[in-house]
């Protein structure tokens, strides 16, 4: 844990902003940087072969703090618990409300689950977080005090064993920062052939973005205002547009996204289960037959298929109106049907001689 003293953080921790009235998911600031957990919110679980947990601590509650010695550890502490249980074989550091009855007794499993399960409303600083492994013999022993058989107080040489606990968070984070459309109004989906008449859409309203699939959708409803907008001359006439890009609205002055988390299994980026982004799109000075409209994004430009547990992945949509998929108009087909006359085919049977 990098300056994992009391009261300290790795890095500089982002402020924690409400979800605004109306709001489906968890609004982010924009740091490059996110802490993980600071260390007096992580619990050290030990327990025995069999999973269960048989003692429970703090990261103050460590007999000494020290600063690590090894090369490259500069900010790293090390804890050092003496009087452990000898049963102990392995070590969990979790974020994790403390259960009612306490947590020892406790099966490691359940802490491991409990961090395996997206909330998509839950903030950063809010998911619970699990990292386990096995103890070490070092070959090295400590000095720890202790109660001799007499009653009095004594120094006493015990075996040193030792864990390395990565703590990385067991979901990934999708960011929404900002939607566009790079020629909103400039453009036509249809063939328009009276040259008064503009051939692109005008105003775009998100509707709601999903992903993940039908069985394992999530989704975020936007609000009334959240629109793509081009601008007219007062005439009506077509004048060059002004792009007004939907990015999510500041919260305490900051900016802010739209934000998951979710379980990495979650595939994504693929023609099975695209991200699905709902629109309902609007002209000036002609009729929109079809005006819901969806923008399916189904790749990254690195092809990337899957979400990475403990990365956060952030993007700005800048689409084309070409990109949706769907038309202005209507279409006609013409249908071609040719009924074929019977044909007549004359059979002569031949016969076999019965045996």
């Amino acid at each position: 844990i990098s300056n994992g003293v009391s009261a300290t953080r790795a890095i500089p921790e982002p402020e924690q902003t409400p979800v605004p009235a109306g709001g489906a998911a968890t609004i982010a600031p924009q740091e490059t940087e996110r802490t993980v957990a600071n260390v007096n919110e992580l619990t050290v679980l030990f327990a025995n072969n069999a999973g269960n947990v048989v003692e429970a601590y703090s990261f103050a509650a460590a007999s000494e703090i020290t600063k690590a010695e090894a090369p490259d550890t500069e900010g790293v502490y090390e804890y050092l618990y003496h009087n452990v249980h000898e049963s102990v074989t392995q070590v969990a550091v979790v974020r994790h409300a403390e259960p009612e009855g306490g947590y020892v007794g406790t099966a490691l499993s359940d802490y491991a689950a409990a961090a395996a399960v997206e909330d998509r409303n839950v903030a950063l600083n809010d998911l619970e977080l699990y990292g386990s492994a096995r103890i070490e013999d070092t070959g090295k022993t400590c000095k720890a005090a202790g109660v001799a058989a007499d009653g009095h107080t004594t120094e006493f040489e015990y075996k040193l064993y030792s864990a390395e606990v990565d703590v990385i968070p067991t979901l990934a984070r999708v960011e929404i920062h900002g939607i566009s459309c790079t020629d909103l109004g400039e453009t036509t989906l249809a063939t328009v052939t009276d040259p008064s008449i503009t051939g692109g859409f005008d105003k775009m309203v998100l509707n709601d973005i999903y992903f993940g699939g039908e069985e394992k959708k999530y989704t975020y409803d936007f609000l009334d205002a959240d629109v793509l907008e081009g601008i007219y001359a007062g005439n009506g006439n077509t004048t060059p547009r002004e792009l007004k890009s939907y990015t999510p609205a500041k919260v305490d002055g900051k900016d802010s996204a739209i934000a998951w988390n979710i379980a990495p299994s979650v595939p994504f980026f693929s023609e099975g289960t695209p991200m699905v982004l709902s629109l309902t799109a609007t002209a000036h000075d002609y009729e929109v037959i079809s005006k819901d409209k969806t923008l399916r994004i189904i790749g990254d430009e690195n092809g990337n298929t899957a979400f990475e547990r403990s990365k956060i992945y952030t993007m700005n949509i800048n689409f084309e109106e070409s990109n949706l998929d769907a038309t202005n108009d209507e279409i006609c087909v013409n249908v071609n049907v040719t009924v074929a006359n019977w044909v007549i085919v004359e059979v002569n049977p031949t016969f076999g001689n019965n045996n």
